[in-house]
């Protein structure tokens, strides 16, 4: 089975993180081929898994990023409790720990607001007038950009 990607135009930019659009091009797949675009990069990891390079560590929520002489090199979070809820659905937000991992390098992976109406409502252009009263999600509710906000809070843009 091939998978043809479909450059979101209005989005692909061009003119560097300092302008409109992004800085590297995205690329929306139709109609729920996502996870066979992903599956390559996920047989990767999960061989470097196997190889003890990378470890995984679901249910961890980061909350700051530790800075050091001007450098991030670690992340403090909380852990959440277990949950078996399926792919989409909405898991329990309970901590029942806390972490710190420290690290040469870290680099966020922050998703985007969608299920944060606040967030939308805040990020809302102008052009298209008063944000609407009531809002539809079309991603799951942890796709809520805190880590946007925690990556600002440790100097990022």
């Amino acid at each position: 089975m091939r998978f043809f990607p479909v450059v979101g135009w209005a989005e692909r930019g061009g003119y560097g993180a300092i302008g409109h659009g992004n800085s590297v091009p995205r690329f929306h797949v139709t109609w729920g081929t996502g996870p066979g675009v992903v599956a390559p990069f996920e047989r990767r990891v999960r061989e470097a898994v196997k190889r003890g390079l990378i470890t995984f560590k679901f249910r961890h929520r980061v909350e700051e990023l530790i800075v050091t002489n001007g450098v991030v090199n670690g992340v403090l979070g909380e852990i959440l409790e277990p949950s078996d809820v399926l792919r989409g659905q909405k898991s329990s937000r309970i901590a029942v720990g806390d972490f710190a991992f420290y690290a040469q390098a870290v680099i966020v992976t922050s998703g985007g607001i969608g299920a944060n109406h606040a967030l939308v409502r805040q990020n809302w252009p102008t052009r298209l007038g008063e944000p609407p009263k009531s809002m539809l999600s079309g991603v799951p509710a942890h796709v809520d950009g805190l880590m946007l906000g925690i990556s600002a809070a440790a100097g990022g843009i």
